[in-house]
């Protein structure tokens, strides 16, 4: 007999009393407020490399939404070549964050993104219409980006999870899951259709600094 054989029955009755501590304060503390997310203002200038800044101004959202945005921002770059990108992004807290569902809402692009996979990064949409690009992704606390609502789920299903986490939310501190996502639409028109593979990579090269300054800049998880 193993040393783990052993020690397994009281291991499984430990993990046993724990959940029906957790289920127990649940039901002790119902009145226990939700937390909510803390208020975030998007910055007026955000350094993105081989870009200059042009402007950033609010974003209003349309009337028909049904995800709220907690905050939101349009950016607008230069490139040295002349090409203007345009960066829209908006701070969500949502069970479903759903790329082709948000662009429904929110835009009239076609819903019908490539969802592709960039290494280090995580998922992103690929979309080209009316000959401009498009780059949407959402960008997690933690874990790779999300293009859908199973990639969503399942990072938030997979991370974030630890004992002051465990503790916040027996307490009433913290969600179950950490909903937060910074929803990242960028857009770029090439010069000319053979330029078009081109201004592609420039896109997915832009969005790789705009991806990697938000990882260390993302909303603070502080909740009231």
């Amino acid at each position: 007999m193993s040393h783990w054989d052993l020690y397994r029955p009281s291991f499984l009755a430990i993990a046993l009393g724990g959940t029906i501590l957790a289920f127990g304060w649940g039901i002790k503390t119902p009145l226990l407020p939700r937390p909510t997310v803390a208020a975030f203002t998007f910055p007026e200038k955000i350094p993105l490399s081989r870009w200059k800044q042009i402007s950033s101004t609010p974003l209003v959202p349309p009337n028909s939404t049904k995800i709220i945005p907690i905050a939101s921002k349009a950016y607008q770059y230069r490139s040295s070549r002349g090409l203007i990108l345009n960066i829209q992004m908006r701070y969500l807290n949502a069970s479903k964050a759903d790329i082709p569902n948000l662009l429904n809402e929110y835009t009239t692009i076609p819903s019908s993104p490539k969802i592709s996979h960039q290494p280090g990064i995580g998922a992103i949409a690929l979309i080209t219409h009316k000959d401009r690009l498009y780059l949407s992704a959402c960008i997690n606390p933690e874990g790779p980006t999300t293009a859908t609502a199973d990639q969503y789920l399942r990072t938030k299903l997979t991370t974030g999870k630890n004992l002051d986490w465990f503790l916040a939310w027996l307490g009433g501190r913290a969600n179950l899951l950490d909903q937060r996502c910074l929803w990242s639409h960028l857009s770029v028109s090439p010069r000319s259709p053979i330029e078009t593979l081109e201004t592609q990579k420039t896109l997915q090269a832009a969005w790789k600094d705009w991806f990697e300054w938000w990882k260390i800049n993302f909303p603070s998880q502080d909740q009231t």
